[in-house]
């Protein structure tokens, strides 16, 4: 599926940089650094500048981001992965007899590709080539489809090195006409209800009709199992949290001193999500070089850098009404920790 032989560039995509790593095998498509660098920028400096100091999430995920992320999955107390890899392989054939044959996968948010192991087990037919997608601001993709090439010698992937709504800009492009996308990991949680609202319309844009998505949704729960969660005794997801801050270092010539900040994780009952924060421990003024702008902090101000909705039943039903989507399937594990729902494009 190659789109263009150099670059796409319209108003409609943005520009795209193309290269073929391993030939007919694995293809890429990278929105120019510049582009991401100069979102990234704007978006910090309107966080920085609002009453509640904000970070959006989706710029956790740079690299050393990524790694982090994985490292917090295998800690004792996050428990979304191992459950819901575990749901996944539990509903492979099942999944299969809903679907029918699909020609591409597409994964938002793809990150390692290591639950991607149990759909393309599910997914994949005999003699018949699929097509993996893998979207994600992070060039870790890169690594995770030369491996996934090297066990699945029928597997062709094309990668999307962008954020989701340019990634999904590509879609349409594609050949193959049966799709399914994977949203996994609960990461619609890090979405607030207006935004997962406009991500599900542009997913559904996207797609074709009797086309499939796969979500996955973190489930509403006992406290003390949420708050734990977010504050691993290890410390890596406060790593995770922090390296917001180097991030805005390395990439925009910040100032910012981590030992004058504090992760700050806890469940808000009311508005049903986890809260990650930063806390300035003193009062500061930050510069960040590229913004050509200083930031002042107060001592016990915070910067909310992630929202991790927990959804219930009701919750999901009305969000799948809204977007228009029909729903096929809901599947939990035995504790009802976790959910995947299967829905389809009219």
């Amino acid at each position: 599926m190659q789109i263009s032989n150099q670059l796409i560039s319209d108003d409609v995509l943005g520009k795209f940089a193309y290269e073929s790593p391993d030939g007919d095998l694995f293809e890429l498509y990278t929105l120019e650094k510049q582009d991401m660098l100069n979102s990234f920028a704007d978006d910090v400096s309107e966080g920085l500048s609002a009453t509640q100091k904000f970070l959006l999430p989706k710029y956790f995920y740079d690299t050393e981001g990524s790694i982090l992320f994985d490292q917090i999955t295998a800690t004792p107390e996050y428990y979304p992965k191992r459950v819901e890899k575990q749901l996944l392989r539990s509903i492979a054939q099942d999944l299969r007899q809903h679907t029918g044959e699909i020609d591409s996968l597409i994964e938002l948010g793809s990150g390692t590709s290591e639950k991607t192991h149990e759909l393309l087990s599910a997914l994949r037919t005999s003699g018949k080539a699929l097509r993996y997608v893998p979207i994600d601001v992070s060039d870790i993709i890169i690594e995770s489809a030369n491996s996934l090439i090297e066990r699945y010698t029928d597997l062709k992937i094309t990668g999307i090195i962008a954020d989701y709504e340019a990634g999904l800009k590509v879609i349409p492009f594609l050949d193959e006409k049966h799709k399914l996308v994977a949203f996994l990991g609960s990461s619609i949680g890090n979405l607030k209800r207006t935004e997962r609202n406009l991500l599900l319309e542009q997913i559904n844009d996207a797609l074709d009709p009797g086309d499939y998505v796969l979500i996955g949704f973190d489930l509403v729960k006992d406290i003390n199992i949420l708050n734990a969660a977010y504050n691993d005794k290890f410390g890596v997801t406060r790593d995770f949290n922090l390296n917001l801050l180097k991030r805005i270092n390395r990439e925009l010539g910040g100032a910012f001193n981590l030992n004058n900040f504090e992760h700050h994780a806890y469940f808000n009952e009311k508005a049903s999500r986890i809260e990650m924060h930063l806390i300035s421990r003193v009062e500061q003024t930050v510069s960040i070089e590229e913004l050509g702008r200083e930031f002042t902090f107060s001592a016990g101000e915070s910067i909310h850098t992630e929202n991790s909705y927990k959804f219930s039943d009701q919750m999901i039903q009305q969000m799948i009404s809204s977007a228009g989507f029909r729903h096929i399937r809901t599947w939990k594990d035995p504790s009802a920790y976790f959910a995947l729902t299967l829905i389809r494009v009219h």
